[in-house]
């Protein structure tokens, strides 16, 4: 089955952390982007709780993207609305849309709890 191009109407970054020398001469990790490209996002699930005077929140996405560019890893992330998503499982062909992609993604949120 072809995916309308139409349909590919998200723009992602995605990015993968090296480490660098700061002037003063600390280590420093920093993004270099590696691929900046069109995607069509699924929202999978969000999540909520509350352990140990912390409200933790997850978000699950979908991503599908087309096929080539550089080698995907595990390591890599996914900046997509501002925000930086990580990658959950390695990256895998499409089986319903050859020639593209499937990214699992997903970004944690911690905030403390007023008492």
């Amino acid at each position: 089955m072809l995916l309308n191009a139409g349909k590919l109407h998200e723009r992602i970054q995605i990015v993968e952390p090296i480490k660098i020398m700061d002037p003063a001469g600390y280590r420093q990790t920093t993004d270099r982007i590696v691929r900046s490209c069109w995607a069509s996002v699924h929202h999978l699930r969000d999540t909520e709780l509350a352990a140990r005077g912390a409200d933790l929140s997850e978000t699950r996405l979908e991503l599908l993207i087309r096929s080539g560019g550089p080698k995907l890893h595990r390591r890599m992330a996914v900046l997509y609305a501002g925000e930086r998503y990580e990658l959950t499982a390695p990256p895998v062909p499409s089986e319903k849309y050859p020639g593209h992609t499937l990214l699992a993604v997903r970004l944690l949120t911690t905030r403390a709890v007023q008492i």
